[in-house]
């Protein structure tokens, strides 16, 4: 993920079935992980929905160090789950 330092950052994440359909918050929650350059995590939380996207704002203060911030992405139905790493 490239940022601007000491600014916040917006994810948003689209999430979809096999069949292209897109899943809403009444089915589907979705976990952010943020590593810090250590690999030590620096932010769990559970994402926000709105506008057919799962979404969460990344506070400022957590990325003040230039460097890679890796993330992971979890999501999951009551039948399935997938993730996303960067």
């Amino acid at each position: 993920m490239t940022y601007k330092l000491n600014n916040q950052v917006q994810i948003d994440i689209y999430v979809f079935n096999t069949t292209g359909k897109i899943l809403k918050n009444d089915t589907t929650s979705c976990i952010l992980e943020l590593f810090d350059e250590n690999t030590s995590i620096n932010l769990r939380t559970n994402m926000d929905f709105s506008e057919n996207s799962f979404n969460r704002t990344i506070a400022a203060s957590l990325l003040k160090r230039e460097g890679i911030y890796e993330y992971s992405v979890f999501c999951n139905t009551s039948t399935a789950g997938g993730a996303r790493t960067g």
